[in-house]
Order: C-alpha cells, then sequence, then structure tokens
C-alpha cells in the first residue's frame, strides 16, 4: 500500500508518454463555392453598369446559396424594418447537383449560374418581391494544441486543464440584385474571428458549434448591413 501512490504516478507518467498523445485535429471548413459564380455571372447589360437605387420600402427575397432557405432569424429581421422592407420571402439556391447515387458532386465548370440567376429572380417576382438578397458564407476553423494537451488523457485531466483551442474564421458575402433585370444594386461583406479553449477530447464538437454559431452571426451582421445599405442608398418613398 505504500507503494501505492508512486505506482499510480508511474502508470499516469507511462500513460502520458505513450498511450495519450493527441494529434492536431485537420482543419476544418464550410465554405459555399458557388458563390462567385453566381455573382460574376449576373447580367450587366455588356457595361459596367449597376441598377439604380431602389425606392423604400422593398419587396425583398433572399436566398442562401447551399440552402433550401434563409435562416428564419434573418428573414424576421430584415421584415422587422417596416421603413426598409415592406415584404420578405425566402427561396432556394442549392450549390451543388447530385449524380445518379443521389450523393452531392461539385458543380462543373459550366455550371448554369445564369440560368440559375434567371430562375431565382423569377420565382421571386412570383413572390411578389422587386430585389433579390443573394449570400453565402465560408466558416473554417483549426485547434491548435498546447504544451498540456497531454492531460487530456483523462477527463478531469480535460477540465481543469484544456490543452487545446479552437480557432474560427468566417467571412460572408451578399449582393442585392434586381429581381426584374438581374442587376446587381450593390454588395456588402462581413467576418468574424473567435478562439476558445477545449480540450482535445472534446474539440471536434465545439468546433462544430462554432461554425453553426458563426454560420448565423454572419447571416446577422449580412441582415443589418444589408439594412444600412439600404437606408444610404434609398431614394425616397414610391
Amino acid at each position: 500500500m505504500k507503494n501505492l501512490p508512486s505506482f499510480i504516478t508511474t502508470g499516469l507518467g507511462l500513460c502520458l508518454l505513450t498511450g495519450c498523445a493527441t494529434t492536431e485535429p485537420a482543419a476544418q471548413k464550410h465554405a459555399c463555392r458557388d458563390y462567385s459564380g453566381y455573382i460574376l455571372n449576373l447580367a450587366t447589360g455588356g457595361t459596367n453598369e449597376v441598377a439604380h437605387p431602389p425606392a423604400l420600402p422593398i419587396r425583398l427575397g433572399v436566398a442562401q446559396i447551399g440552402e433550401s432557405a434563409p435562416p428564419q432569424a434573418m428573414c424576421a429581421a430584415l421584415a422587422a424594418d417596416k421603413k426598409s422592407v415592406a415584404s420578405v420571402v425566402g427561396l432556394p439556391l442549392p450549390d451543388h447537383l447530385e449524380n445518379q447515387s443521389g450523393h452531392s458532386v461539385e458543380k462543373s465548370p459550366d455550371a448554369n449560374y445564369v440560368g440559375e440567376i434567371k430562375s431565382v429572380c423569377h420565382l421571386a417576382q412570383a413572390g411578389g418581391a422587386d430585389y433579390v438578397f443573394i449570400f453565402g458564407h465560408s466558416v473554417e476553423t483549426w485547434v491548435k494544441q498546447n504544451a498540456l494537451s497531454l492531460f487530456d488523457c483523462t477527463f478531469v485531466g480535460a477540465e481543469i486543464i484544456p490543452g487545446g483551442k479552437v480557432n474560427l474564421q468566417g467571412r460572408a458575402a451578399g449582393t442585392l440584385i434586381e429581381a426584374a433585370t438581374g442587376r446587381p444594386v450593390f454588395l456588402i461583406s462581413a467576418e468574424c474571428r473567435r478562439s476558445v479553449p477545449t480540450p482535445n477530447l472534446l474539440a471536434g464538437g465545439k468546433a462544430a458549434e462554432m461554425r453553426v454559431a458563426a454560420g448565423d452571426e454572419l447571416a446577422g451582421e449580412l441582415s443589418a448591413s444589408l439594412l444600412r445599405k439600404l437606408a444610404d442608398a434609398a431614394v425616397g418613398p414610391r
């Protein structure tokens, strides 16, 4: 019994030196690959001329690339500003195709962005919208381990001395376009960064949780920027 503490200490030391070493998780990224494809293919009539400033309040359609509908919280925030937005309708805009087996595959370089933009604009008009706000975001997370990561071999040690830090970087961009012509009115962007200490045992789940929260945050920042931009660019009531 007298040797029990030293036995435990020795066993823990061997565990730390051999079986409990952790590897740094690979970076994880949720990215909207097709935003640039849609925006670079907007109609401009062969010139760099953009659409005329909108007259407020506008009837707005919102489409998040890669989703069947934009976040409900975003639509609610936009609809709450009655001076700028008369109504909001959510629109679908996928950023992938499906092969015959039903699995997602990336779009080919010759994807029909122009045709899809026209379809979204027609759908928006059918829903009573005069303008469409198209947006997408990219969120990346990675884990940076420190010298204390060896203590993560036990749940107690992991909770007391987190051995890693989840880093997050997110960017988002959106463009308001005329539903009737498909021409761009203005472009906006947003970004976020943060780092959160975490045990390496829980880093994967924490990173996934942070990516979801960052996506919601970026959508909120875009909606706030959109409302400010509308107020600045307005030409007055109809």
